[in-house]
């Protein structure tokens, strides 16, 4: 069986198989393709299988990033809970999302967990922001539809730290910060 969605922004197709029995189990693969609401364009590929109530989903995003998102999810189709395992290296965001500054991920890992509304977990970062090379950050994280709320989040670089509580990352204004940043031996001159 073969689908395909093809808009302006954005494009599916999926091609595989779904057995009709009692677990209506899925073997499904393709490719997707994201362009526009605030994202550079970006393409990937997505991997569906197991039964539909209770499937695994891959997720990679392959161009202009090295992404892969691993997710299982529970009573899909009355109550959706999810958990998912992040895997990303050599990620510029700016390359990902429009208006953001040029930050580069040598390498990112995560572990959220969640439903349809909102979700929660850890995430571990190394990267570079402009001038600050071999930055290490650490964060709990919850977030839904419109942003992002930082639980804690901890950015080492050499000597230097930064932690903030009550961060937050608005998607509704791409980008905007607000929280209550503490710093210890930060040069603000670079």
């Amino acid at each position: 069986s073969k689908l395909d969605i093809q808009s302006p922004e954005i494009g599916l197709e999926l091609h595989g198989n779904i057995q009709i029995d009692s677990s209506w189990t899925l073997d499904l693969q393709g490719n997707w393709r994201l362009a526009g609401f605030e994202f550079h364009p970006m393409n990937g590929s997505v991997a569906a299988t197991g039964p539909l109530m209770d499937p695994h989903l891959e997720l990679g995003v392959q161009s202009p990033a090295d992404i892969r998102i691993g997710a299982d999810f529970a009573d899909l189709l009355e109550n959706p809970q999810w958990t998912a395992k992040l895997l990303a290296k050599d990620v510029d965001l700016s390359t990902l999302i429009v208006d953001c500054p040029k930050i580069e991920l040598a390498s990112v890992k995560g572990d959220l967990a969640g439903s349809l509304e909102n979700y929660r977990g850890q995430v571990v970062a190394d990267g570079t922001w402009d001038t600050f090379q071999g930055l290490h950050l650490e964060s709990d994280l919850a977030g839904d539809l419109l942003g992002i709320e930082f639980k804690s989040l901890h950015i080492d670089y050499q000597d230097s730290s930064a932690q903030t509580t009550g961060g937050k990352i608005s998607w509704q204004d791409i980008f905007s910060w607000k929280g209550r940043f503490l710093f210890k031996n930060v040069d603000p001159s670079g």
